[in-house]
């Protein structure tokens, strides 16, 4: 059996990133630090897509060259999770557990859709055509 030589070896190897493709991926809002830890782990995620196809695309175009590639150490990066505002304010979907809306409301909601089955008799059964 022939033994594999040479390659990537994902978290031994570094994978040397072009630091042209990540400022555009940081002019798109992406940070930095979490595209080169994907990248540096082979994730397959929004960054690393978003990071290879506009690497494909600059080398279709020929504007690639070796100097724009370094090596990054991710394991100095310092990572803090997202926050839980940026996410609320994120969303645009109402929060289903808001408790600042009347019982009686809600009561009332409820009322009109066991009305709205009563009067849809599932348990008559139908003629097939």
């Amino acid at each position: 059996m022939d033994r594999i030589v040479g390659g990537i070896f994902i978290g031994l190897t570094q994978i040397p990133v072009n630091v042209t493709i990540l400022e555009k991926l940081v002019s798109l809002n992406f940070k930095r630090e979490y595209v080169i830890k994907c990248i540096n782990s082979n994730k397959h995620n929004h960054a690393t897509t978003s990071y290879y196809l506009l690497l494909k695309k600059a080398e279709k175009q020929n504007e690639i060259e070796d100097s724009q590639f370094e090596i990054f150490d991710d394991k100095k990066f310092a990572f803090e999770p997202a926050k839980t505002d940026d996410r609320a304010t994120l969303s645009k979907t109402p929060d289903p557990f808001n408790r600042s809306q009347p019982v009686s409301d809600i009561i009332q909601s409820l009322n009109t859709k066991e009305e709205r089955k009563s009067n849809l008799d599932f348990n008559k059964t139908q003629p097939v055509r």
